[in-house]
């Protein structure tokens, strides 16, 4: 009888909780203002970058995308372009200094859940920019998916459509000949980072 009771209790528990708030576009507002932040998405393949911070509005100071050597398949393959990547990053000075500069954030994106050469790809780029970072924040995929677009199981072919225009919201240059994927990715890691350091704080 006590059993049939705490379950009738849970349940009037649940129906009386206040309902989750709709879920609506962060504004720029809803990151924290004033930090410089370095923030990436990283691969064997392509590493792009972005430092920024939030003012009344988006403002980035820099922007790039690394190509790390393709190289054979196989182990030797992937550690040569681990090198490669390693070495590219010590070829731009001022990467290297902003990376160890305590007073700029940094964030990187995880790997992606999963097997095949994707998330091994993202696993070593990943490792190799937090390495070589002083401090570095690890944001999971689907964090971004939820905080950008509101929808943190969005199908891969759905997410770069979505994330980019996510990121056009905050910075309409960022659709120019001068940006790429990988560093409106990048940049969709930094936002999410300071859109957490925002919440945390209030």
């Amino acid at each position: 009888m006590k059993a049939l009771e705490d379950m009738r209790g849970q349940l009037r528990a649940r129906r009386a909780a206040p309902a989750k708030p709709p879920w609506h576009p962060p504004a720029v507002t809803d990151f924290m203002p004033g930090l410089r932040m370095l923030s990436w998405d990283a691969s064997l393949a392509n590493v792009g970058w972005v430092l920024f911070q939030v003012t009344s509005r988006v403002e980035v100071e820099d922007h790039g995308t690394i190509h790390p050597r393709q190289s054979d398949d196989g182990y030797m393959g992937t550690w040569q372009r681990m090198k490669d990547l390693r070495d590219s990053l010590w070829d731009h000075p001022d990467l290297i200094r902003w990376m160890s500069d305590p007073g700029i954030l940094k964030a990187v994106e995880a790997p992606p859940v999963g097997g095949g050469h994707r998330k091994e790809s993202s696993l070593i780029a990943g490792a190799v920019v937090w390495s070589e970072c002083d401090a570095c924040a690890v944001i999971v995929p689907t964090h971004v998916s939820a905080v950008l677009l509101g929808r943190p199981r969005i199908l891969s072919a759905e997410r770069k459509p979505a994330i980019k225009a996510a990121v056009l919201r905050h910075v309409p240059d960022a659709a120019s000949r001068g940006w790429d994927e990988h560093q409106r990715d990048g940049l969709s890691v930094g936002l999410t980072r300071l859109y957490d350091l925002r919440k945390a704080a209030a």
